[in-house]
């Protein structure tokens, strides 16, 4: 029927009542909405700032964690070879860099030159 209006807040209330879920009354504020709109920008602007504040701080202390993991990279391999070759310490650690595409020959040619891990 047109032009006619239906309440259905009682029946929404009761179906959210047996859902456990709290219905409250709303009031709409014009002033109010206007205050939020105001409290987001002014958030927003605020997140912005410490968002860049906290990009600088991670690209000029990005090189210090790096270099502190490999240390600890560093420090791992010579305990791992004392515990595996024991004293006194009389090895060379290296790192390798293989170009693209070539990572299988390399390991082939340290295998080949040096012993496979499997004989070990």
């Amino acid at each position: 029927q047109q032009g006619s209006k239906i309440d259905f807040e009682k029946e929404f209330a009761q179906a959210c009542k047996e859902k456990r879920y709290v219905v409250r009354d709303f009031q709409y504020d014009p002033t109010q909405a206007s205050k939020s709109a105001m409290q987001l920008e002014q958030l927003r602007v605020e997140v912005d700032g410490m968002k860049s504040a906290l990009m600088r701080w991670c690209k000029n202390h990005y090189g210090d964690g790096y270099v502190a993991w490999m240390h600890i990279k560093v420090i791992r391999v010579f305990v791992e070879s004392v515990l595996r070759y024991g004293l006194p310490v009389d090895f060379t650690a290296v790192l390798y860099k293989a170009n693209k595409g070539k990572e299988i020959e390399l390991v082939a040619a340290l295998d080949k030159q040096l012993g496979s891990a499997e004989d070990a």
